[in-house]
């Protein structure tokens, strides 16, 4: 009965900490090209998966503070996008300043549109990042969109 209940512990604390690690990631632009089965193999299983029309496949999760969207076809992902809500405005800011670090890192040009607007891009990809306060609940909201561009 010990070992089952330290296994119920385990399951209940992965199921909380996978939620919230797909919540913080606005590293979508990495997933842009991959295969379908490569992002379930970093994310983990979806909430919904919508397979009527093979050329754009649907994939989405849920997190606890997010969502993420991944819109497929047979070459890969071609627009992924997620919406992650913040305690904090800094909390907020120190993501996307580390997302903006890791892009330009991996070849990505950034441009500051606005204070809460950035652009990434690279041959083949598109990225914006977007910061807004929501007033209702008090929380720094980011939204991130990847898509593949062509060239």
């Amino acid at each position: 009965m010990k070992i089952f209940k330290i296994l119920l512990l385990l399951v209940i604390l992965l199921c909380l900490l996978s939620g919230k690690l797909i919540a913080q990631d606005i590293n979508i632009y990495s997933t842009i090209g991959k295969k379908l089965s490569e992002v379930i193999k970093i994310y983990g299983n979806p909430i919904h998966q919508d397979k009527s029309n093979p050329a754009m496949v649907c994939t989405f999760y849920k997190g606890q503070d997010g969502t993420m969207t991944f819109v497929s076809d047979n070459a890969g992902v071609y627009q992924s996008e997620t919406f992650i809500s913040y305690k904090s405005s800094a909390e907020a800011r120190s993501d996307i300043d580390k997302s903006i670090s890791k892009a330009i890192a991996n070849g990505f040009k950034c441009d500051t549109v606005s204070v809460d607007d950035f652009e990434l891009t690279k041959k083949g990809v598109l990225s914006t990042l977007q910061v807004s306060n929501n007033r209702i609940t008090k929380k720094t909201d980011v939204h991130a969109k990847a898509v593949r561009t062509e060239g």
